[in-house]
């Protein structure tokens, strides 16, 4: 079993006969990190590829993971911010993978992990930031551009022919956070920017 308090990772082996022995540290988790003080860890899921995710109580740009978590003490891999997310898990979701057929092995299978394509992320610069009227990107590439709001809701989306300079109008936008993302083939570029 694992449990997370707000700066450490545990497993526990809940076939120890002294349960005081029972309970190992895998790993230590830095609140602030992403630039809050109360990104705690909360609570993890096993994932259809055996990997366990760990959400953050306050949402994040990342997930931290279990790589082998049926490995002992420091072999199960503990990976704080292991997973760089596209969109942040705001509330501190994780994705649903529901277990239905409880009267039948769970059914992750390890070699998922060698056919996910999951598209390269890299940070998009943005400037300023925070901004009260107009913000300034420069996509590499042709492709599309979005900005959503904390809530996933899409506020803005424009298609780029190519690497010139973007000026976006950002004064109709609410005060708040907001999440910017340029996708293009293979590859997403994500940035954030606060309107104030």
């Amino acid at each position: 079993m694992y449990v997370f308090d707000i700066t450490n990772a545990y497993q526990i082996d809940l076939w120890a006969s002294d349960l005081k022995e029972a309970y190992v540290k895998i790993g230590s988790y830095h609140p602030g990190s992403e630039g809050s003080p109360y990104k705690d860890l909360m609570f993890g899921m096993l994932g259809p590829n055996c990997k366990i995710y760990i959400a953050s109580k306050l949402g994040s740009s990342h997930f931290s993971t279990i790589e082998s978590p049926d490995e002992k003490g420091a072999a199960c891999n503990f990976q704080a911010l292991g997973l760089k997310l596209i969109y942040s898990s705001g509330g501190g979701g994780v994705p649903n993978l529901p277990h239905y057929r409880v009267d039948e092995p769970y059914p992750c299978d390890r070699t998922l992990a060698n056919v996910w394509q999951l598209p390269e992320i890299v940070d998009l610069s943005i400037a300023p930031n925070p901004v009260s009227d107009q913000i300034t990107i420069t996509p590499p590439a042709k492709g599309l551009l979005s900005i959503y709001d904390l809530s996933g809701k899409s506020v803005y989306q424009q298609m780029q022919e190519g690497n010139s300079e973007m000026v976006i109008d950002v004064s109709p936008f609410p005060p708040g956070h907001y999440i910017v993302i340029f996708e293009e083939k293979h590859k997403v570029h994500r940035g954030e920017f606060v309107k104030i």
